[in-house]
């Protein structure tokens, strides 16, 4: 009888030992984790006008950055860990420009003093892409009268 209770408990043990092995050695097919920190570097890789005079519009950088007339194709925000940050604007006829600033996270707004940005804005960090919230005056009619339009700008960590 002990020999059968014994065996009864190994098996058991066997099974619950096998279940929590393989549980522990799926984590390697697994998303890696999330990265939440906003230090590094991050290239703009789309821009989502919002109530535009044809609904919400996205475009990407590339169309975004053409817009504006100056032949500019990139665009690369780094935020340092020392509160530094600085934002480099690529051409395609002209060197690169460097536009140096500060960061501070304010509670949920992503403050930047400089770096293009100058501004206090609300942001969210979800799968390696930061999302700038801003308001711009755009003119879509090109008749010298803009509007503030709120303007996603997502940047992807590189």
């Amino acid at each position: 009888m002990k020999r059968r209770t014994y065996r009864i408990i190994f098996a058991t043990l066997l099974i619950i030992g096998t279940a929590l092995v393989s549980s522990c050695s799926s984590d390697s097919g697994s998303e890696p984790e999330e990265n939440t920190t906003l230090t590094g570097s991050w290239q703009m890789k789309s821009v989502t006008m919002k109530g535009t005079p044809v609904g919400n519009l996205t475009l990407s950088a590339e169309s975004f950055l053409g817009m504006s007339g100056t032949g500019a194709v990139r665009s690369v925000l780094t935020l340092n860990e020392d509160g530094s940050a600085v934002t480099v604007t690529s051409y395609e006829a002209a060197a690169d420009h460097s536009e140096p600033g500060q960061w501070l996270l304010d509670g949920d707004l992503l403050s930047i003093d400089g770096a293009g940005i100058d501004d206090s804005v609300p942001y969210l960090l979800q799968n390696r892409i930061l999302t700038l919230t801003v308001i711009m005056a755009i003119d879509f009619e090109q008749d010298g009268t803009a509007q503030d339009t709120e303007v996603d700008m997502s940047y992807e960590k590189l």
